[in-house]
């Protein structure tokens, strides 16, 4: 009696930490959350951005700011449930011929975005039902 009482705790315990997994996953948020880009869509390739000049995001208080690649921006951002918008960006000027591509790809999946996903613990910026760039959680 005293096995089955200890396996049906341990098979309990076990079906409540994954319960808990999945509520922490749920509870990621896009405006309490530094972003890394992944991947980023333009009209024929995805880019990657190198480990020496990620991409990162912040959305707070209706602000967006972030690294493209090379340069710094920042501006106002609408979210409103799962609608985004991202107004427009103010951005540092400086030219990095090795991440021009992937940033002005970042910029424009920007400006183009209208709503996003978090699935899986990643931030999907989309276009109706297209992703545009996806983001991991920074460490």
């Amino acid at each position: 009696m005293k096995k089955v009482s200890i396996l049906i705790f341990t098979f309990c315990l076990i079906l409540s930490s994954c319960a808990t997994s999945k509520r922490a996953q749920q509870e990621v948020s896009i405006t309490t959350t530094q972003w890394k880009l992944i991947t980023v869509a333009t009209s024929s390739k995805e880019l990657k951005p190198s480990e020496e000049n990620p991409v990162t995001l912040k959305i707070e208080n209706n602000q967006a700011s972030g690294n493209s690649g090379c340069n710094y921006f920042s501006g106002p951002v609408e979210l409103k449930e799962k609608s985004l918008k991202f107004g427009d960006l103010a951005s540092t000027r400086k030219y990095c011929m090795e991440s021009m591509e992937i940033e002005n790809a970042v910029l424009k999946a920007l400006s183009e975005t209208d709503n996003y996903r978090i699935k899986d613990n990643k931030l999907e910026l989309r276009k109706g039902s297209q992703t545009l760039a996806t983001f991991a959680i920074a460490n």
